[in-house]
Formats: C-alpha cells, structure tokens, sequence
C-alpha cells in the first residue's frame, strides 16, 4: 500500500534558486506577461509560450532539461528541486519524513510535479490578491504536468492534499481519474464544492498558512487519515 502526499506550492522562493535564460537575460515566468512592468533584466513568458526561434515551448524545454539532468547530471542553469524551491521548510521536512518519491507539489504554473523535478524561477499562483501579472485564472489554459498520474495507484494506496481553495480546482482535474483514496484537508471554514471520489477533513488550528501546520501535523501522527 502507498500513501502519497501533495502540497501546493508557495509565493515565496528560495534566493538560490536559478532561473531561465535566454538572450542573455533571465526568463520569469508568469501568468500574464502583458501585464508586467517592462524590464531591462527579465524576459516574461507563460510556461506554455513558445521559445522565440525554437518550434517548442518552455514546457517541453524544461521536461527535456530534466530528462539530461537524470542522465548525466547537468545543470547549468542551477534550477532546484521542487521541493527546495520554496522558501518554507516545510517541504524539505516532507522529502526528509515520507521520502521523495511521495511526495508531490501542485504548482500554479507548472501542474503537478514530483518533489525533485527541477524548477526555475516562477511567479505564479491563484491567489486572488496577488498582483494581476502573477495571478493565473481558472479559465486560462496550461498543459499542466500531471507526474502523479505516473504512480500507477491502486484502490488501496492513498493521497492526501494539503491547499487552498483556490487550488483545488486544479487539483481536482488532475487526480479525478485516480481511484485510491483520495484525502483532502481544508481550513474549516472555507467552502468546498465537495467532488465525488474525495474525502473532506477540516482542519481547525490556525488560519495564515494553515496549510504549513496542517502538513506537519500530518508527519506526526496527529490527523486523520
């Protein structure tokens, strides 16, 4: 039996963390490039945009990217696994805890990737209160990965999601087909649209980045599973 564990990603990143490059400059990616402000140091681009000279995207780039990093350990452009991407030691504790293979982030701007998948720099989220340029609309369309899908789980394995409601659309899409167990934590008072296939657990400690708290409570032993 496999238990996995998902958890969505986080605005604020490591300082290390690599980005893209291209022409010289640094490629940040974003939801809405026309939205942001003109800059002399960066490049914006969707994930899903096409790389200028090149019939492919910065999606399909970076899945080849990946793929040489796994065979010959190449890096050059120093991206970090996923789960050192975020500033909050949260998702280090997870890999350290449940081991990398089960663990997994929802990421606003690039689906759902396996903890050690190398990420560059990305500003994206579904917050509502972010700036316009980062804030990707439920309508917009990506090819979002959807690595989980991979795992090949069974009835008797088991996933459990720690976000917010404003990822769980996402979420949804990508792991309905999935026919384990499929945990979902939320903050009490939030409203879910409940989705046939899914258990709903409220968790009631804390509100700011209750989602942090509620994954480690998770690691101890101290939720229902």
């Amino acid at each position: 039996m496999m238990e996995k564990v998902v958890i969505q990603c986080a605005a604020s990143k490591n300082p290390d963390a690599g980005f893209w490059k291209h022409e010289g400059k640094n490629v940040k990616f974003v939801a809405q490039p026309n939205q942001c402000s003109r800059s002399n140091a960066f490049l914006y681009y969707r994930p899903d945009d096409s790389i200028p000279g090149a019939n492919k995207t910065w999606r399909q780039k970076l899945e080849e990217y990946n793929q040489e990093y796994k065979q010959t350990g190449g890096n050059s452009f120093n991206l970090c696994e996923a789960c050192k991407l975020y500033k909050n030691p949260v998702y280090s504790e997870l890999v350290e805890r449940l081991q990398k293979e089960n663990v997994f982030i929802l990421s606003a701007g690039w689906g759902l990737i396996k903890s050690d998948f190398l990420l560059p720099y990305y500003d994206i989220t579904f917050s509502s209160s972010a700036d316009v340029c980062k804030r990707r609309k439920q309508s917009d369309k990506y090819h979002d990965f959807n690595q989980l899908a991979d795992e090949k789980l069974e009835e008797n394995d088991s996933i459990y999601f720690f976000g917010g409601l404003n990822y769980l659309p996402l979420y949804h899409r990508l792991t309905k087909d999935l026919l384990c167990k499929k945990v979902i934590y939320h903050y009490h008072s939030a409203e879910i649209p409940p989705e046939e296939g899914y258990e709903y657990i409220p968790y009631i400690k804390i509100r700011r980045n209750w989602h942090y708290s509620c994954a480690e409570d998770f690691m101890k032993g101290r939720l229902q599973k």
